[in-house]
């Protein structure tokens, strides 16, 4: 795998990503790094102390900077596996970050809570953050194979890395489709204090989405998007911020 390593700058502080040149990777991390892709619009933040999940980490881009927020506890979650390595080198090179070992989850997170399931990947080396664990959220599913992974819930994923206890101050999702069956067959959602994410599938599914969380006592912070995908982001209803 052909990697290079790219230094980022978030306010003071210097990020170094290992990375696979010619593909999403550098304007993805780019994204999530210099223009607070998962707060500005919506009002969320991360604060010292804060738990934090991340599903479909990617390289890593994301937990990092929950890292240099002050995030406490952090999960991290990734199926694909030259993925992983590469998310697991920037967690190390950028440990100086981190006030305790990120927890890492080397699978995917699914409504149910089935052992293993397909993960389809891009055959396109372009689109290294498009793998999916569904094919409705592309029009051309022949361009793509599938290996198995291991996959939990999200309930389960709470479970075994938080614990029965305790709120989650931040959960980010960028997992390609699988959201909608992910939150609305979490039994934890009182436990979230703030979600920000992409949406995929388009606005009917979308919209079904969206009432189920305002129906769990969430409110929408900010969301936007298109016939195909978007950002949403909401917090719960008794969490005041400034």
């Amino acid at each position: 795998m052909n990697t290079k390593v790219v230094r980022f700058h978030y306010g003071d502080q210097k990020i170094f990503l290992e990375l696979r040149p010619d593909t999403q990777d550098e304007p993805m991390a780019g994204a999530e790094v210099f223009t607070d892709y998962y707060f500005k619009y919506g009002k969320l933040e991360i604060k010292p102390g804060d738990t934090v999940i991340d599903l479909g980490a990617n390289i890593g881009s994301f937990t990092v900077l929950a890292g240099i927020k002050g995030a406490k506890k952090i999960v991290a979650v990734e199926p694909h596996p030259d993925t992983i390595e590469l998310l697991k080198k920037n967690i190390e090179t950028n440990s100086s970050f981190f006030t305790e070992p990120v927890t890492l989850f080397e699978g995917a997170v699914m409504g149910n809570g089935e052992s293993k399931a397909p993960l389809y990947i891009c055959n396109d080396p372009c689109g290294s953050g498009s793998h999916t664990l569904s094919l409705d959220v592309t029009d051309n599913p022949e361009g793509f194979k599938h290996i198995e992974v291991k996959v939990t819930s999200l309930d389960e994923l709470i479970k075994n890395t938080i614990g029965d206890e305790g709120m989650i101050d931040f959960l980010k999702l960028d997992i390609e489709g699988a959201e909608y069956e992910v939150l609305m067959t979490c039994h934890s959602l009182p436990r979230i204090r703030q979600i920000s994410m992409e949406w995929h599938h388009g606005p009917a599914n979308f919209a079904g989405l969206l009432s189920f969380l305002v129906r769990n006592n969430f409110a929408v912070a900010w969301f936007e998007g298109d016939n195909n995908r978007g950002k949403l982001q909401v917090r719960l209803n008794n969490i005041c911020i400034s």
